[in-house]
């Protein structure tokens, strides 16, 4: 299978792409595969070698930060984790973790992760219906020079049983 920019970015025969994010600060395309990975290629379709994410599920969400290179993924596990992504030449690349932690809901899929306009938040949406919201900071605080510290925080859950809740109290 293929998918084409305006260069052909090629799989193996057998992978189908199951989503596709552009970085809002750098020319890198994020494409999940159902083989388990996470490709990164630049905007001319060149592939970034020795640069793939790689688990023994399928990436189900992917979601860029607006302000950093820096990739939230969302897996059909419920595994979340937050990647930095750093360009090390024209045609190389590498992925480091900066955040990886399993759903609270335990295996449920994620169907949904996204950004808050701030960039201070990042919402997951998992196949059960809920929805949990992070609280993020990434910056320069007590690390060595140009490195980040991240830290995450589930702020509110938000599940089906608790919108119902809130229907009914509405009127």
């Amino acid at each position: 299978m293929s998918l084409f920019l305006d260069f052909p970015c090629t799989f193996a025969s057998e992978s189908k792409v199951i989503t596709v994010k552009w970085c809002f600060v750098e020319r890198i395309c994020a494409i999940s595969t159902n083989d388990h990975c996470i490709s990164f290629y630049m905007e001319e379709g060149l592939a970034l070698q020795n640069c793939k994410i790689s688990r023994e599920e399928d990436a189900s969400a992917i979601a860029w930060h607006p302000h950093a290179k820096v990739m939230a993924t969302g897996w059909e596990d419920g595994h979340v984790a937050v990647w930095e992504v750093t360009v090390t030449s024209e045609d190389a690349a590498a992925a480091t973790c900066l955040f990886s932690a399993n759903s609270k809901f335990c295996r449920i899929p994620i169907r949904i992760i996204t950004w808050g306009p701030s960039a201070t938040r990042l919402v997951t949406g998992d196949a059960s219906g809920a929805v949990l919201i992070w609280k993020v900071s990434i910056g320069p605080q007590s690390v060595p020079k140009n490195s980040h510290r991240l830290t995450f925080v589930v702020i509110f859950q938000f599940t089906k049983r608790f919108q119902l809740a809130l229907v009914l109290h509405r009127s």
